[in-house]
Parts: structure tokens; C-alpha cells; sequence
């Protein structure tokens, strides 16, 4: 009798399941870019939760969700950067969707990526402070994101960032409540997708939060980038 080769979506959980334990891990909140291995297997758990939903372009990934354990083992099929989400089911019934940009990177070896349970993902973009000052702080940004330009101060002491292809131009800024808000329009120069990575948007002191309204940014695009810091005292 002719033994046939399981299938490769049959093999992906039982090879990454008996590997999860040496795989390289790493945590990801809400809006993260995570570069995962390109040429192998890689699994995506919840810290608290149950993997439900695993949602990118047809094409991108071969996928296969593990329903008992409540985890997805995933493998590029392409090394082009995708954006997604993945829809977590927690014990009390309740659902979240964590919105990723995932990376394929030949040099990469297979990863572990863990979603950040949900205490831990609030306060993730902010210093230790008050819950208090945590909630003004996210109002604020909320706010801050929606003006329209006309409501904004114009950045009359700035002046464009560049680096290689990439331009920061200032667009505005927001004084209230302690805080100070500037808008930026990214601009992508270069021929190929920017993923963009907030620590490299941190200039100068007094930095709380980088929000992005887009984690890749395309060829010849662009996008809105707000930061908010602390109001220096006079």
C-alpha cells in the first residue's frame, strides 16, 4: 500500500505545535508591524483569548486555525508587507480586532506572535501615569485627529523632516489641557512601501503618544501622523 504525504495544511500545526516552544516570540499590540519568517511555518496566539479570525488579502498566507487550541499556524506566499486583522474570542463572550501589518523577512526565523491581552494594550503607547491622565491623554488624541486643519494653529516654527525618501510636513498644532498636538503629513518619496515605525517619528522631549492613521504607507503616498507631548512650562 502507498502511503501518500499529508498535506501541507494538515503538517503546519503539527510541526509548528511541536516547535512553539523554542520559536522566537514576540508581543503585539493593536496597529503593530511584525516581521515574521518568510520561508517557514509561524504561529499567532492571543496572551488572553482564542484566535478566531484570521483575515488578509486572498493569497497572502497559506493559514490554518487550530479551533481547540485557539491558534492560526501562517506562512507567506509572497514577501510583500500585507495588512490585516485578527479577530480574538475571550471567555466572557466578548470579541476584539487587532489590526497588524505582517512582514515577511527571508532572514527572519519562524516566529511566535502573541496579542497583547487587553490591560495591557490601554496604556501601551503612553509612560507610567495615572489611569486619569491615560483616559485625558487618549481623549485628546481622539479630538486632536479629527479637527479639521482650519482649527489648528499653523507649525509656524517647524520645518519638513526628511530622511532618504520619506518627508514629515508639519500641518498644525493643538494646545489643550496640558498637552500639545502636531499634525504631520508623511509623504513616501521612494518606490517601494514605507512601514512605519513611531520610534523614528520621536523628535525632541516630552514625546506621549505617535498615532498613525496607516502602518504601510505605498509608493508615491502618504498619510496623517499626529504627535502629542507634554506642554512645556512656561
Amino acid at each position: 500500500m502507498l502511503l501518500r504525504p499529508l498535506p501541507l495544511f494538515l503538517l503546519l500545526p503539527l510541526l509548528a505545535a511541536a516547535a512553539a516552544a523554542d520559536l522566537d516570540a514576540v508581543v503585539a499590540a493593536d496597529g503593530a508591524v511584525v516581521r515574521v519568517a518568510a520561508d517557514e511555518p509561524n504561529l499567532l496566539e492571543a496572551a488572553e483569548g482564542r484566535v478566531a479570525a484570521f483575515v488578509f488579502a486572498e493569497g497572502a498566507f497559506t493559514q490554518t486555525i487550530d479551533a481547540e487550541a485557539g491558534v492560526v499556524y501562517f506562512r507567506p506566499l509572497r514577501e510583500q508587507p500585507r495588512s490585516g486583522f485578527v479577530e480574538v474570542a475571550y471567555a466572557d463572550g466578548g470579541r476584539r480586532r487587532f489590526a497588524l501589518v505582517i512582514v515577511p523577512d527571508p532572514d527572519q526565523a519562524a516566529r511566535r506572535v502573541v496579542l497583547a491581552a487587553p490591560a495591557a494594550t490601554a496604556p501601551a503607547f503612553a509612560p507610567a501615569v495615572s489611569t486619569g491622565h491615560v483616559a485625558a491623554l487618549k481623549e485628546f488624541l481622539r479630538e486632536f485627529a479629527a479637527l479639521d486643519p482650519a482649527d489648528l494653529v499653523p507649525a509656524a516654527d517647524a520645518a519638513e523632516l526628511a530622511a532618504g525618501d520619506i518627508v514629515l510636513v508639519p500641518r498644525g498644532v493643538l494646545r489643550r489641557g496640558g498637552f500639545v498636538g502636531e499634525r504631520y503629513r508623511l509623504l513616501n518619496h521612494g518606490a517601494t512601501p514605507y512601514l512605519i515605525d513611531e520610534d523614528d517619528l520621536v523628535h525632541g522631549a516630552g514625546v506621549l503618544a505617535v498615532a498613525a492613521a496607516e502602518q504601510a504607507v505605498p509608493p508615491q503616498g502618504a498619510t496623517w501622523v499626529h504627535v502629542v507631548r507634554r506642554e512645556a512650562a512656561e
